[in-house]
């Protein structure tokens, strides 16, 4: 109980500092730009607590799933009050919501910075110099279906510490050392949630193509420090590079929406993340900063997204806007938010739902 409500606190904190820092994008750059802010709030109504503090009402609401900025004028109407969001030219508007996912992208980049200085785990290739690694450690990353491993009760994430009570240095040592005693049971110690067990696990003489014979895939891993210097260039790096990566995976995430209907079963609601941060925030303070940061990315990069009642359905209305020469009509464009907020909600719903299933 004790673990759980840690990590229910863990997620929420997380949650609270992504969506903070996407809404303070959107509300400070309003505020830059002398339109109107009417609320900054954190979840969705109803509302729990607010305050006044000059023209801005600040609220706690009670559904903690997301947040919001509510600028005067964003809806429609107001054209001629100058502190209203449509009396702003189509470029201010655009700035105002592109904000939002800068700022995700910016927090992601601090974040994965400071893990670097903190210290991020960092893949050994073979023999490779490991003179500026420390904690280095064999991890287990990958487990085939039916295979002794998964029988054996190895699972993903696992630090193999010895086998029949030898320690190996490198992958290579370790997967000869398996060969060698196929058929044999072997007694593997190992790490799991950092928590020592022991496991019996007999080698097949004869596994499937593609496989070894245990079925798990392994890398060696170490800690690697970086001075601040070229932490800032990496965190921007790994932001770019990973940006790049999930663009790619949400490409096919949408493809395979529309083609076949169905959402992949590697996609995951508010109850998978909480799981997940509870399980990343086990391996210690860098691979939750480095999970946060991925997090963060995915917030800006859904967000920009030509989705309705998403950042990237706004931008597309003023874009065509543009092309048209003059705006949607303001009731269509809060007809297909609505319908699309719709959507999302029951969207999230049903994810939320498998992810249940899935952990019970």
């Amino acid at each position: 109980m004790r673990r759980m409500l840690i990590t229910i606190l863990i997620f929420i904190a997380l949650i609270a500092v992504l969506i903070l820092v996407h809404e303070a994008g959107h509300f400070f750059t309003a505020k830059r730009a002398g339109i109107k802010v009417e609320e900054f709030g954190f979840g969705f109504p109803p509302r729990m607590i607010g305050f006044r503090r000059g023209e801005t009402v600040y609220s706690l609401n009670w559904i903690p799933l997301g947040g919001f900025v509510k600028i005067f004028g964003e809806e429609g109407g107001d054209e001629k009050d100058p502190r209203s969001f449509t009396s702003r030219g189509a470029g201010i508007r655009a700035l105002v919501i592109v904000a939002g996912i800068a700022m995700n992208l910016v927090l992601a980049a601090s974040l994965f910075s400071i893990g670097h200085m903190v210290g991020l785990p960092t893949i050994v290739e073979g023999d490779g110099d490991v003179r500026s690694l420390s904690k280095l450690q064999i991890n287990v990353v990958e487990i085939a279906k039916d295979s002794p491993a998964m029988a054996g009760g190895l699972a993903i994430g696992d630090v193999i510490a010895r086998v029949d009570g030898n320690s190996f240095k490198t992958v290579d040592a370790l997967r000869a050392y398996i060969l060698d005693r196929r058929g044999k049971e072997l007694a593997f110690e190992v790490l799991h949630d950092n928590a020592p067990r022991t496991l019996m696990l007999t080698p097949r003489e004869n596994p499937p193509e593609g496989q070894g014979p245990l079925g798990f895939a392994m890398v060696r891993t170490g800690i690697q420090k970086l001075p601040w210097h070229k932490a800032v260039w990496q965190g921007v790096e790994d932001t770019f590079v990973f940006s790049w990566m999930l663009l790619k995976a949400l490409g096919r995430l949408f493809a395979d929406m529309v083609t076949r209907g169905e959402v992949s079963g590697d996609v995951t609601g508010p109850v998978g993340i909480a799981v997940l941060t509870g399980r990343v925030a086990k391996l210690g303070i860098a691979h939750l900063l480095q999970f946060a940061a991925a997090i963060s990315v995915n917030l800006a990069l859904i967000n920009i997204f030509p989705i309705p009642a998403l950042d990237g359905g706004r931008l597309l209305f003023i874009l065509l806007e543009k092309l048209k020469g003059h705006p949607v009509k303001r009731s269509t464009e809060q007809r297909v938010h609505q319908i699309g907020f719709a959507l999302l909600l029951t969207l999230m719903l049903l994810i939320t739902v498998r992810d249940v299933i899935k952990l019970f």
